[in-house]
Order: structure tokens, then C-alpha cells, then sequence
């Protein structure tokens, strides 16, 4: 890559030789500009899931700095997945907004290892609330009657803004991952 950005005229080890900062702050903007609408996978049930590509990128620099936006050093996809939603907090009128995530019976996050879910507001920080609640995961209990994960307002969002949660597979089962999983995280009415 250093021959290859000397032949740009980039000489990463030597400042007097770096290009002018017009031309560098040029660089950047069409390098986020080619991150913004870099192509990844479709959403799943309005979930952010890449699960290939990650962790281990070759040259291909724009799927990196494309993950990179979401995650740094993310794992391979063996190791962990990370899939990602959110939403607004609340509705027009200022009202929370409360939301439901439903694992079904049978199809709690294939994992060998543990899974998480994190909330977090629109700067990417943990959402800040009186019972100190950050994540859920495979210590969460399921419902007696029929071994599901249904929770209403059971992991706090912001009270206002957007806001974002991932969900952590460590050591996913990836071949049992179904094709529309995960479930969507909808509006509770």
C-alpha cells in the first residue's frame, strides 16, 4: 500500500512530501462520501447484519472503512456478529415511544457461546437511566409458559432522539441463523 500511495504522491513518513490540506480534506470528503453509499447487505426485518466480510478485508478498503463506521475491529464472522436497528424515541409529538423485540419459542440468538443487547442514543453512548440497565442477553430469563423473550420497554432508549441497538452473537451458530432472523423490533401499541 506505501507503493502504491507514493505513486499518489502520498508519502505517509514524510510531511513535506504529504499533499496540500485542500487536497487531503478533498480525499476525506469523497472517502465518506463513497462510505455513505457503499452498498451493504439488505436489512433483515429492518436489521443492519453483516455477516460476511468482516474482520478480515484483503484489500478491499471500502468494506472496511464501511464496517468500520458501525464497528471498529470487528471480529470474523465466526467469532462474533454484531446486527443493528433503531429508531426515533419518540413520536411527533414528543410521546415515548415504546417498542417490543420478540424472540420466539425455539429461536433465541444461535450462539455458542453468549449474546447481548445494548441501547444506545443517537452519539452512540449508553443510554443513561435511574435502574442502571444497559444490556439483556442470554442471562435474561425467558418466559416460563412457552420458553419465548418477549419484553416491552424492559431495556431503556433515550427520551428523546434516535437511537440504536445491537445485538451480539459471540461464537454465532451461523448455519442455524434463518434467513429472516432477527426478529423485527416493532412499536408497541
Amino acid at each position: 500500500m506505501s507503493a502504491t500511495l507514493a505513486e499518489l504522491g502520498v508519502y505517509p513518513y514524510d510531511p513535506a512530501r504529504l499533499p496540500d490540506a485542500k487536497v487531503l480534506d478533498q480525499a476525506k470528503e469523497e472517502g465518506l462520501r463513497l462510505i455513505a453509499n457503499h452498498k451493504g447487505p439488505a436489512p433483515i426485518n429492518g436489521w443492519t447484519f453483516v455477516k460476511t466480510d468482516i474482520g478480515s478485508y484483503g484489500t478491499d478498503y471500502l468494506q472496511r472503512a464501511y464496517v468500520a463506521m458501525f464497528g471498529l475491529a470487528a471480529h470474523l464472522p465466526e467469532d462474533a456478529l454484531y446486527p443493528s436497528t433503531g429508531g426515533p424515541s419518540t413520536d411527533s409529538a414528543g410521546k415515548p415511544i415504546p417498542y417490543t423485540l420478540t424472540f420466539p419459542a425455539g429461536q433465541l440468538p444461535p450462539v455458542d457461546a453468549f449474546w447481548s443487547l445494548t441501547a444506545y442514543d443517537a452519539d452512540s453512548f449508553l443510554v443513561a437511566n435511574a435502574a442502571e440497565v444497559y444490556a439483556v442477553g442470554h442471562f435474561t430469563a425467558p418466559a416460563p409458559e412457552d420458553d419465548s423473550l418477549d419484553k416491552t420497554n424492559w431495556l431503556p432508549i433515550p427520551t428523546s432522539g434516535k437511537f440504536t441497538i445491537t445485538l451480539r452473537l459471540y461464537a454465532p451458530q451461523t448455519d442455524a441463523i434463518p434467513a429472516d432472523w432477527p426478529p423485527a423490533l416493532t412499536r408497541a401499541e
